[in-house]
């Protein structure tokens, strides 16, 4: 598996496809790799409903049908993004995506991210077999070193 991540939109998009994909050795949960700011054109009998001719999804494995968004306190806190998330979320959900929101907290905090990839290792048919504690002292060093700093880049 190759470990680039391209087409992201924000580091922290990068950061979280890398703890959930890189393989347990060094630290991630071996998910497979989403695709990053995936089109999900909107079929032309239900534009009417939509308000949009497609929606883009920050991270997405298009197999599964599950989008990842990630909303970081940057770009999402401003009323009218927050309505037209919603009505792109909405339109996933109509064309059969499980989408699920992911917040900085969510990725700063080590057992809320635990839970996120069970989740997304769950909805993606990925059987997680990681063996502790070497598991757990590589993630914690992944984290380490790809969470160092993102704090402060995120709010600046």
């Amino acid at each position: 598996m190759g470990f680039v991540m391209e087409n992201a939109a924000s580091p922290m998009e990068t950061v979280l496809a890398l703890l959930l994909c890189l393989p347990y050795r060094l630290g991630g949960y071996g998910i497979e790799k989403p695709q990053f700011n995936y089109r999900v054109d909107v079929p032309t009998h239900i534009r009417k409903l939509a308000d949009r001719r497609y929606c883009e999804c920050d991270l997405c494995w298009p197999d599964s049908n599950l989008a990842a968004e990630y909303d970081s306190a940057r770009y999402h806190l401003d009323p009218e993004r927050q309505e037209s998330d919603a009505r792109r979320r909405g339109t996933l959900v109509s064309l059969g995506f499980t989408v699920l929101t992911v917040s900085r907290k969510q990725v700063m905090d080590g057992g809320a991210f635990n839970r996120l990839a069970r989740q997304i290792a769950n909805l993606t048919g990925k059987r997680l077999r990681y063996v502790d504690p070497e598991f757990t002292r590589a993630h914690l060093a992944l984290r380490e070193e790809l969470l160092r700093g993102m704090l402060v880049e995120e709010e600046a």
